[in-house]
């Protein structure tokens, strides 16, 4: 693709993903539209206060606008131009009068939509007010002066409540998209995307950070004997009590079926060791199928290496697990030697089976670590 091509897909992705920015832009674009031919006009019949006031707007909205557009640092760019149209206003109202005035309206709109609660109601409040000294003679009397405060509040107050509806939808939308709905861990899009941020942090430090997968074993049979709900109760426990063990250090993902991924700040190899026992231990005294019986997890586990991608690095982790299934489940493996030749052998996927010898199950098949989830369907409940 072209520069110029690569650009405009940039911006484009920009704009669909941002509302505030959206309209911010749209508003860039009326000014433009609309009030610089204004201004023009002012200029050519001698109101050359007025046209400059004119132009002023125009770039005091369209500069920073267009540098969030560009940089895509939307925040500033956005805070400058909503209070550029406020004092914009206020200054229109004393110069121009009525006609100024109404534009009041659409600024207070404005701010509604694009700043944050608390700043976007001192900032109308605070134009409003403005508006009402500096007006004139376009607000003389008393009952002009309250009819424009209780509409323009009334302006705001629709846009304040559309605003912040639209804000909590997103966030549920957002919520969705990045938490596994079942357990309340992250899902498989935000591992990926934290194993990367991860990576890279890391770089230069000397204490790296840890991986550690685990699976719940032969969870299968207790979806089998006791239903999918059962077994739905039981990956919650699991994930609450990975909660309460770890006490906010480290963070919890669903991998897929019953398997988590626990990605855990800088730590030791014998750290690892000893907290991956640990959550083993625990796990196997408390966690319980619904008769009872207890429920045990196998864990693979690995440091991160220098310069190391993330998938690489979740691919040693897997093999480890591997290992974990095939010494007879209910145990910890860390990563050592064998995991690189694991992977030279059969590539980032690891073995390609997880059967372990004398077990009556047969695993399927599942996406690996590496693969992208663009090409990946959800992963099956596996029989461990």
């Amino acid at each position: 693709m072209a520069p110029g091509g690569r650009w405009v897909k940039r911006i484009r992705d920009r704009l669909r993903g941002d509302l505030r920015l959206t309209i911010t832009t749209l508003c860039v674009c009326f000014a433009v539209v609309w009030i610089l031919p204004f201004s023009i006009y002012r200029f050519a019949v001698g109101e050359l206060a007025i046209g400059l006031l004119d132009l002023l707007i125009v770039l005091g909205i369209a500069l920073p606008a267009s540098h969030a557009l560009l940089s895509g640092r939307s925040d500033s760019g956005i805070r400058i131009v909503a209070t550029v149209c406020c004092l914009g206003c206020v200054a229109a109202a004393q110069a121009i009068g009525l006609v100024g005035l109404l534009w009041t309206y659409a600024s207070v709109a404005f701010v509604f939509f694009v700043l944050p609660r608390n700043l976007a109601l001192a900032l109308s409040s605070g134009t409003l007010l403005a508006v009402m000294v500096v007006a004139g003679e376009a607000l003389a009397g008393t009952f002009e002066r309250v009819s424009y405060l209780a509409s323009a509040a009334l302006v705001g107050l629709f846009a304040h409540v559309v605003a912040t509806r639209y804000e909590r939808q997103r966030q549920k939308l957002e919520t969705l998209a990045w938490i596994d709905p079942l357990t309340g861990a992250g899902n498989r899009r935000m591992l990926e995307l934290e194993l990367s941020q991860a990576t890279l942090a890391s770089a230069g430090t000397t204490v790296p950070p840890a991986l550690a997968i685990m699976d719940l074993d032969h969870f299968k049979r207790i979806n089998d004997r006791f239903g999918h709900e059962a077994g739905d109760r039981v990956l919650v426990a699991f994930a609450e009590l990975l909660r309460e063990l770890l006490g906010g250090v480290g963070r919890l993902y669903r991998f897929g079926g019953e398997e988590f991924v626990l990605m855990l700040p800088a730590t030791d190899a014998a750290g690892l060791r000893a907290l991956t026992e640990t959550l083993r231990a625990t796990v196997e005294a408390r966690l319980e199928a619904p008769d009872g019986a207890a429920v045990t997890v196998s864990i693979g586990a690995t440091l991160l290496r220098p310069e190391e991608h993330w998938s690489h690095w979740l691919g040693r982790a897997d093999a480890a697990l591997y290992r974990a299934k095939r010494g007879g489940r209910n145990r910890v493996e860390i990563d050592d030697i064998r995991a690189s030749r694991e992977i030279r052998a059969y590539g980032i996927a690891g073995p390609p089976s997880r059967a372990a010898g004398g077990d009556t199950e047969s695993p399927e098949a599942r996406p690996r670590p590496a693969a992208s989830l663009a090409e990946e369907s959800a992963r099956p409940t596996e029989a461990r």
